[in-house]
């Protein structure tokens, strides 16, 4: 990824971020936490840049407020992460930490200018989130520079290899990173959604955890429901829920119906405790793949301990024993490969529940993976002199279009969910352009490329000539020379311009009787561009 930096944002760099981004600090000259370690993996010798457009973005200043919906505000010191402008396409990654420590503990930390790291969120175990750094900026967690550059991190409460993650945390942290891939259209897999252990050590080929080699989130960290609940959040992947008033789900009329607001749709399904008579959640399922399967159920008196769930998977049926208790939200059962087509995938009291009645409510699917690319569109183009603008129509996907890639000669000038842009560009050149649709789940279309062109830039008059001469005065005339010129200039051979003129001719005052002189003309186009001077010389009338 290139970086572009202006003289004024290096000064900027040195009288505001002073030693925290210029010099560091040595490790043995400053405290350190259990945390500390996992930061920059290569200090920056200035503040970087990375236009999300393709284009050279003003500095933003760090706000004062979170870039996600009830997140607390608790920002790092500015010591402790490069400020920058990052967007979709320049985060391209999520990477999950554990902070060894506390909540409040660590965001404390990380308001520690000696620090020299940071975190743009953390999540406590309850799955309460603090942001403390903007996801424009560059954070110092990973220790490898460009996994900072390309990422957002995530602490987390606890202990590696230690702590039980609680429920609730995984709840809340993926439903951040869930919001967060959505948003810069991060594919929801373990590719782009890694953990700090996977971080290469920049300085030694072959080991990993950053510089300092972390292993965080460790082996109590469950990645495959850390997943499915991102996955769900994220609705970047094929989605579908049967409730139990669809025409997908079939029972037999031992099952009753109950109204509760708790329930999805406002009504459940319930039937006394017996055998082989479930409840049968059919879907059609878009391709083979895996499917993370959810269920819900109200909270309603009379849920049992333990209820056989049986889902129908593409190697054979795989009974999942629950206790209905956990209810009011949705209950991950586990991820199976299932077969494409239609069918029933799931089924709800299978087994007797000890003497208890059985509830049935709703069941959902998630794919693992966005397998379908979006659609193509055709690119419109209007050029101007200085200019060339792109129009194209709305794309479509099998889930959602997340934005458009305009590119001009290998430069992404524009992401974003307009449906064009206007590239300035200089007269009379010919560029390279493309247009790729990217989806949620960041699957591109096929680029679309061709060549466009400005309008030409002014050619030089022609047949510049002298038509008169007094004492005082020269007249010139000449030829319009082509292109979209808008205007002359008239200028002494020396340089000095003496006029500008919308017409083919003009007469120069003010001049001495008897003198030689030379005078030259350049056509000027609305853009401003100027063709080649034509020159000419002329002679006023003797004295």
């Amino acid at each position: 990824m290139g970086t572009r930096v202006s003289a004024s944002l290096r000064a900027l760099a040195v009288a505001s971020t002073a030693l925290a981004i210029l010099g560091g600090g040595s490790a043995a000259a400053t405290p350190r936490s259990p945390i500390a370690g996992a930061g920059r993996g290569a200090p920056p010798a200035q503040l970087w840049l990375h236009g999300g457009a393709g284009r050279l973005s003003p500095l933003v200043q760090a706000r004062h407020a979170s870039d996600y919906a009830g997140a607390l505000w608790e920002p790092a010191s500015a010591a402790n992460y490069t400020a920058s402008d990052r967007g979709v396409g320049d985060i391209r990654r999520i990477v999950i930490h554990v902070a060894e420590g506390g909540f409040a503990s660590t965001y404390t930390w990380f308001r520690n200018p000696a620090a020299q790291a940071s975190a743009h969120y953390v999540v406590s175990s309850g799955g309460r989130v603090a942001q403390m750094v903007p996801e424009q900026d560059i954070a110092w967690h990973a220790g490898n520079w460009d996994y900072n550059v390309s990422s957002i991190g995530i602490e987390h409460a606890g202990y590696t290899n230690v702590t039980r993650f609680p429920d609730a945390q995984y709840r809340g942290s993926a439903a951040l990173a869930g919001s967060i891939a959505r948003r810069y259209l991060i594919p929801p897999d373990r590719k782009h959604v890694i953990g700090h252990s996977q971080v290469p050590d920049p300085f030694h080929h072959g080991q990993f955890g950053g510089a300092d080699h972390h292993t965080d989130p460790g082996r109590t960290w469950n990645w495959p429901r850390y997943m499915a609940y991102l996955r769900m959040d994220s609705a970047q992947t094929w989605t579908a829920t049967a409730d139990n008033g669809d025409a997908g789900v079939e029972h037999s009329s031992a099952w009753k119906v109950d109204a509760s607001s708790g329930a999805v749709g406002g009504s459940y399904l319930r039937t006394a405790s017996h055998r082989g008579d479930p409840v049968a959640y059919s879907f059609r399922l878009p391709v083979t793949d895996g499917y993370d399967v959810y269920a819900h159920w109200p909270c309603v008196a009379g849920l049992p301990r333990s209820a056989d769930v049986k889902v129908e998977s593409a190697h054979g049926a795989v009974t999942v024993r629950v206790s209905e208790r956990r209810c009011g939200e949705w209950r991950y059962l586990g991820t199976w490969q299932m077969s494409a087509g239609a069918g029933p995938r799931v089924l709800i009291g299978s087994r007797a529940a000890r003497g208890r009645s059985v509830v049935a409510d709703a069941v959902r699917l998630v794919e693992t993976h966005d397998t379908v690319r979006p659609g193509a569109v055709h690119v419109g183009t209007a050029a101007a002199i200085d200019s060339l603008s792109f129009s194209w129509p709305a794309a479509h996907d099998n889930i959602g279009v997340g934005a458009y890639q305009l590119w001009v000669d290998g430069v992404r000038v524009y992401e974003g969910g307009a449906l064009g842009d206007t590239v300035p560009l200089g007269c009379g050149t010919t560029h390279l352009v493309s247009l790729r649709v990217v989806d949620l789940a960041g699957n591109r279309s096929p680029a679309q490329r061709f060549d466009a062109a400005t309008l030409p830039c002014p050619s030089p008059v022609a047949d510049l000539q002298v038509t008169g001469a007094t004492q005082t005065t020269v007249t010139l005339d000449w030829q319009p020379g082509g292109g979209t010129v808008s205007g002359y200039a008239v200028y002494h051979a020396g340089g000095a311009e003496i006029a500008e003129t919308p017409t083919t001719g003009y007469t120069v005052t003010g001049l001495t009787c008897g003198t030689g002189y030379a005078f030259s003309v350049r056509a000027l186009d609305s853009a401003g561009d100027r063709s080649d001077r034509v020159v000419v010389p002329a002679s006023t009338a003797p004295c």
